[in-house]
Parts: structure tokens; sequence; C-alpha cells
């Protein structure tokens, strides 16, 4: 059997494989796995996952208020300058802004 299976868990469950053969199947959902050669198995979100993860979610949500902030000065100045340059800029604006964050929110890894 060889070394014991550490900061591994199973793909499918989830289950710590810690203290358990580096070859056999999972005791919680039965799945094969072989941690020297990476079958089955997955490591746990480190520290650092969670960091990135959540500067992606920050991200989606500051384009997501720029998006809305560059909409709001449109609907100023169609109201109160009436340039339509100004107008279309804001327009162009808000809308690359809200598809950069709707692309950003849909490529999330989770």
């Amino acid at each position: 059997m060889g070394k014991f299976a550490t900061e591994h868990v199973c793909a499918q469950c989830g289950y710590s494989l810690a203290g358990l053969p580096v070859d056999g199947d999972c005791p919680e959902c039965g799945r094969h796995y072989n941690t020297r050669a990476r079958v089955g198995v997955s490591f746990p979100p480190t520290a650092q996952d969670h960091a990135d993860r959540l500067l992606r979610r920050l991200r989606t949500v500051i384009l997501a208020v720029f998006a809305g902030m560059a909409f709001l000065c449109t609907g100023f100045a169609v109201g109160g300058f009436g340039k339509r340059s100004l107008i279309g800029l804001g327009l162009f604006a808000g809308v690359t802004l809200a598809v950069w964050a709707a692309y950003s929110y849909m490529s999330e890894r989770d």
C-alpha cells in the first residue's frame, strides 16, 4: 500500500483522505482514489483560494456599481445637458461595464 495520504480530499464527496493509504476507496462514497497518481482526489481549498474568490466577487460588484453609475450619469446628461456625444459615451461605458460585470460573474470558479 505505501505511505499514507495527506492534504487530499475525495474528488466526489470531499471526504478527507488524511491518514488513509495512498491507494484505496473513499470510506464515505466508495470512489476509488490514488493520491500518488492523483486519481479521484483533489486538494482542499487554501486561504489563497478563498482570497482569490473574494477578490473576484468584489471585482464583479465594483464593475456592476460603476455600470450603474454610468447609466445614472447618462440619465442626468439627458435631462440636464442634452449633448448627444455625452449620452453616447455614457451609454457605451455603462453597457461595457455591465457586460464585463456579467462576464466576470459567469466566469467565476467555485
